[in-house]
């Protein structure tokens, strides 16, 4: 009698080595699902109250502002609605830590002009204000602008009895798409403000009133300005209200 020959063990379905086979593609599929699983998990968990919020705008309405930190723009909430009067209202959440503006280049005889103070006191300009008449301490004034240095210094300078900063063509850096930039690492404020001895008569910074924005947790409240057609007016569409939010 013919004795019938025995099949290999490594060839037949029972295998060890099929099994493993298998066992592989089963656990490699396995962990497919279980991966999509948790992918749709986290998708279904509501957003944490550290999430960041939500960016009404990417630039202000009428000036082209936007405000940066760590090379990312901060979230900006249009705070116009319900409220008196034309001009745009931007509140803008802050860390605080040094920050960058940007907006549209400035031309030769172009200039960004920025009041800032620790309350909404000067959101009240009427359109059509001059910047050369009387009173002194009005909106803007000529010859009442902190003037910094040709590259700057990185200081915002606090407004005080209507002085602001002036910012020109040459003060701002060049940015990404035909943007100006300017940098602010720390805030003067005075207390009081003092000017230097005679002849000069002009205010200068101290050690005392430098303030690194990292020690900055307050609201900031700025106007700001930039005369489109020249006529030293500050006519409706060339000013808005923005509060920076370091709270």
């Amino acid at each position: 009698m013919k004795q019938r020959k025995a099949i290999p063990s490594g060839r037949a379905w029972t295998s060890a080595s099929w099994w493993l086979s298998m066992n592989g593609v089963v656990a490699a599929f396995s962990a497919l699902i279980a991966v999509a699983a948790l992918v749709v998990a986290i998708i279904a968990i509501p957003g944490s109250p550290d999430d960041p919020e939500h960016s009404d705008l990417i630039r202000t309405p009428d000036l082209g502002l936007s405000f940066w930190q760590d090379d990312r723009a901060a979230t900006m909430k249009d705070v116009s609605v319900d409220v008196e009067g034309l001009v745009g209202r931007v509140r803008v959440t802050m860390k605080s830590a040094p920050f960058e503006i940007r907006f549209p280049e400035l031309g030769p005889d172009d200039g960004l002009y920025i009041e800032v103070k620790k309350d909404d006191s000067s959101f009240s300009i009427k359109d059509g204000t001059s910047t050369q008449g009387e009173p002194y301490d009005a909106p803007f004034r000529s010859g009442r602008g902190h003037v910094d240095t040709g590259r700057g210094s990185a200081t915002l300078f606090m407004s005080d009895g209507g002085t602001f900063n002036a910012i020109g063509d040459k003060r701002a850096e060049e940015a990404d798409n035909k943007k100006s930039s300017v940098y602010y690492s720390r805030l003067d404020d005075p207390k009081p403000t003092r000017l230097t001895e005679f002849p000069t008569g002009v205010y200068e910074p101290s050690k005392e009133s430098l303030v690194p924005f990292q020690d900055v947790h307050e609201d900031l409240y700025l106007v700001v300005w930039r005369d489109g057609d020249h006529n030293g007016l500050i006519d409706g569409g060339e000013y808005e209200y923005i509060t920076l939010d370091f709270s």
